[in-house]
């Protein structure tokens, strides 16, 4: 026998990893050729992109063997999306043509309970085209200014 009121919730919230960066489809390594990752994702507080590197996806997950079935995730990208969106099942966000700007994406979850964990977040910088870059303005600036003093 017991008493009912000594059963205590599992409050236990997973913890939360980053698995995978894709690059428009491929995976990325720690040192390869693209030179994004430095050392894996799980370990990596911030990458940088080229703004022709627009496609991109993240994949986490949360350390849960008991019941991974019964984990909800939920994502965002700060300064691109509205709130926290809910994910589906295959514990991943794709984002596709974003500016170029700085955005950080969090993912938290929450255990069968309804327990949330802390979010974890991943700095993201995507980088302009060399044409809109303050330098790349100043030159535009100068040839302007040249071409009136010349004229």
């Amino acid at each position: 026998w017991f008493h009912p009121d000594s059963v205590q919730l599992d409050r236990r919230v997973p913890e939360l990893y980053f698995t995978d960066l894709q690059l428009d489809g491929q995976s990325l390594e720690a040192g390869d050729s693209t030179g994004i990752l430095s050392k894996s994702i799980a370990f990596t507080d911030a990458i940088t992109l080229k703004y022709r590197q627009k496609v991109f996806t993240i994949h986490y997950s949360a350390l849960e063997y008991l019941h991974p079935d019964k984990i909800s995730y939920f994502f965002q990208l700060a300064h691109f999306d509205e709130g926290w969106r809910k994910a589906d099942n295959t514990r991943e966000a794709t984002y596709t043509n974003l500016s170029p700007g700085d955005y950080l994406f969090q993912v938290k979850c929450r255990n069968r309970h309804g327990f949330e964990s802390s979010p974890i977040s991943l700095n993201i910088t995507i980088l302009p085209p060399w044409y809109r870059t303050w330098w790349a303005y100043s030159l535009w600036a100068a040839l302007l200014i040249g071409g009136l003093i010349t004229f």
